[in-house]
């Protein structure tokens, strides 16, 4: 049986969906930045807009506190989003010491268990921290600033056992679009996530953070095709590189970052958008 920690449904979400209203004009936010850290083959973005800050994933546990100490230099407080695509450790492990250092408004799951030591870690701290979560099991949008955020589910979270199963196809996928740009955030999603989400027509996307920390499947040419990115971003390590088939296949296909060189920011006043790594 499930224990809740204070984790509310999806239909905790509904008020915030009512009120959140339409975007605003591109003239009235500030630029929208997105900071890919590098923090080995793990993910830990952070979006920034308007003072205001929404998280996807949090990289291992030992991320997490250069994950704080970037949100402190960039004068975060508060945390109005936190999206967990799934539960690997490379994507949770963080969570912890975030919520347990910053506050977190709004922190946005999926609907299913682990049975991983950094998700049981990051429960306890963020049923003491008073954080709202809420679990997913049906698609969402919600503003974000001058962003639209669009998260999908997969079809079922039904059936994964977590002491045998991998739930990299049990990924969140999150879209954000701002003015004229829209972002794409993968998660781990493999081929079976990744051909599930093909079978709807998303159009075509300015920036994809790329599934999987660039592990090759055969789903990605088609995901490349469908979307047409014009940049890309790999969260991946040195030690633990992006697959050469991977590589290959990026070739001419547009720009592509990867978070072993450093951390990639990419910046957007809702026109113009550019890309800085260091």
């Amino acid at each position: 049986m499930r224990r809740e920690y204070g984790i509310q449904s999806l239909k905790s979400l509904l008020p915030l969906l009512l009120v959140s209203g339409e975007t605003g004009t591109i003239g009235e936010h500030g630029p929208l930045k997105v900071t890919m850290l590098k923090v080995g083959k793990a993910d830990a973005i952070v979006l920034e807009q308007d003072r205001k800050a929404l998280l996807i994933d949090t990289g291992e546990e030992d991320d997490g506190e250069d994950l704080v100490d970037f949100l402190f230099r960039e004068n975060v407080k508060e945390i109005e989003y936190l999206i967990i695509t799934h539960y690997d450790k490379d994507h949770v492990g963080g969570a912890d010491t975030l919520i347990r250092t910053l506050p977190v408004k709004k922190a946005i799951l999926p609907d299913y268990d682990s049975v991983s030591s950094e998700y049981r870690e990051f429960l306890r701290e963020a049923e003491k921290s008073g954080s709202e979560l809420i679990r997913l099991n049906e698609d969402c949008e919600f503003n974000f600033g001058g962003c639209r955020v669009e998260i999908e589910v997969p079809s079922s979270f039904a059936g994964y056992d977590p002491d045998l199963d991998n739930d990299n196809d049990l990924s969140l996928i999150t879209t954000v679009t701002y003015g004229e740009h829209r972002l794409l955030f993968m998660g781990d999603s493999e081929k079976k996530r990744l051909n599930e989400w093909l079978a709807k027509d998303h159009g075509q996307f300015t920036f994809m953070k790329f599934p999987h920390h660039g592990v090759y499947n055969s789903a990605l040419g088609l995901l490349l095709s469908k979307t047409q990115p014009e940049y890309i971003a790999i969260c991946d390590s040195k030690k633990n590189p992006a697959d050469k088939e991977t590589l290959e296949l990026l070739e001419g296909r547009g720009t592509v970052f990867e978070t072993k060189d450093g951390n990639i920011l990419l910046r957007s006043n809702g026109r113009e958008i550019e890309f800085t790594q260091n």
